[in-house]
């Protein structure tokens, strides 16, 4: 499915829920990207329910591979915090880290996914300090991965430009945003475009992707 066609994502899901394609094992992860795909349409409260649904479904059979746990789990963190349920997103988050953590190692594209969306719970929470410390440690992940145009760094530079800038730290927003910017144009991506429109402009604090569960 071309990136962004969410509405083409969901009844192509939700199609095959109904006909019963696959075993047990696709079904739990057919519904953690339903769940997803939710997520990406705002529609929080739904992404929740499957999300958890999910989950339970994975922890619960041991025959599907388990790097599935701590991503589903990041999203249900993710989506606990649009939902204003920002308790159970840091429970959520920390686990899927942790989670995360033994199964890809330290340096990973999942931790600094997570350690993002810290970053932006803590941000709207008014932990300004801590989120700061949240983003500059998933740029240091970012950077470790090795790959310098990795469109979740752009995000990570994005939101802390952000704070930055509420910091009234000025110079550093801008070269912040800038970076951000110059990796965002060198993707086709929906998200990356998204991502440049917000640099340009300046705004808040953006919501990190909900990552596919599929890796």
């Amino acid at each position: 499915l071309p990136e962004g066609d969410y509405a083409g994502a969901e009844k192509y899901v939700i199609t095959a829920l109904e006909l019963g394609l696959g075993d047990e094992n696709n079904r739990a992860l057919a519904i953690a990207d339903l769940g997803a795909v939710y997520f990406h349409q705002r529609r929080f409260d739904k992404s929740e329910v499957l999300l958890k649904e999910a989950l339970d479904a994975v922890q619960s059979n041991p025959s599907i591979d388990r790097k599935y746990v701590p991503l589903i789990r990041g999203n249900l963190g993710k989506t606990y915090l649009e939902n204003g349920k920002f308790n159970q997103a840091e429970t959520a988050l920390k686990q899927s880290l942790n989670e995360g953590i033994k199964i890809f190692g330290k340096i990973s594209a999942h931790a600094v996914d997570v350690k993002t969306n810290l970053g932006i719970l803590n941000f709207r929470t008014g932990n300004e300090k801590q989120a700061q410390r949240d983003f500059e440690d998933a740029l240091k992940l970012a950077d470790q991965t090795g790959n310098p145009a990795d469109p979740q760094r752009a995000l990570v530079l994005t939101s802390l430009a952000t704070l930055y800038y509420k910091e009234h730290k000025w110079s550093l927003a801008e070269k912040t945003l800038l970076s951000s910017l110059a990796i965002a144009e060198q993707s086709d991506a929906t998200l990356d475009s998204a991502i440049a429109r917000a640099a340009r402009s300046g705004s808040g604090v953006r919501r990190a992707r909900l990552r596919t569960t599929r890796m």
